[in-house]
Parts: structure tokens; sequence; C-alpha cells
């Protein structure tokens, strides 16, 4: 766990470390498919905006109109 934190930016005012019981691929995501328990974090603290989430058949559609 050392290798996850670094004491200059951990001592910046504006860092408020979150640690997450979360194994590697919840972390950095799997292949074609995001990180969704990071970015539940980072959203519940501002750091992202709430986003909407589209499933694959409804990101198909959208490509598929968008160059039609």
């Amino acid at each position: 766990m050392d290798e996850q934190y670094a004491d200059v930016i951990d001592k910046d005012f504006r860092v408020v470390n979150v640690e997450l019981e979360a194994g590697h691929a919840q972390v950095v995501g799997k292949p074609g498919q995001p990180p969704f328990d990071l970015i539940a974090v980072l959203e519940e603290n501002d750091v992202l905006s709430a986003q909407t989430y589209l499933s694959s058949s409804e990101v198909n559609s959208f490509f598929y109109q968008l160059y039609e």
C-alpha cells in the first residue's frame, strides 16, 4: 500500500485520501469496461460530475445513428 501514497501530494490541503477496499480490476477497469467503482468514488467526492452510463447496446445504437 505504501506505493499508493506520495507525501508531496498527500500534504496538499486540497487532497483528501480515500482508501478503497477493492481489487486491481475494480480500480483500473477491465478490457472494454471502465473502472466503475473508482468512478463512483470520484463522483461521490465531487472530483467527477455524475455521469449517465449506457449499456453496450445503447452505445452501439448511438454510434449507428451518429454515423448513419
